[in-house]
């Protein structure tokens, strides 16, 4: 579970599936699914720090896809989550 918001009430917590869901749903606007393999996150103290993104060996991405990619995937953590300062990766599987 990823914390995405809390207050002297309780947190709002999000599942990493969901997450992983809404992150492959953006990441297939630009890329054929086939491509991609694996989403990882790593999470400390429930809070979402790094999001790891890996290819395959094959896929060609421009750097301005890249660019493209990084920003879908940081405006869906900022505006849909409240999440900011996650680092973004972007691996190809050897």
């Amino acid at each position: 579970m990823i914390k995405i918001n809390s207050n002297k009430y309780g947190t709002i917590q999000i599942e990493d599936n969901c997450l992983k869901k809404n992150i492959k749903d953006s990441i297939v606007e630009v890329i054929s699914e086939k491509k991609l393999v694996n989403i990882v996150f790593e999470i400390k103290k429930n809070i979402l720090k790094k999001v790891e993104i890996f290819f395959k060996k094959s896929t060609n991405l421009s750097m301005d896809d890249q660019k493209s990619l990084y920003d879908q995937i940081t405006f869906l953590l900022s505006m849909r989550y409240g999440i900011n300062n996650s680092l973004i990766i972007f691996n190809y599987e050897n």
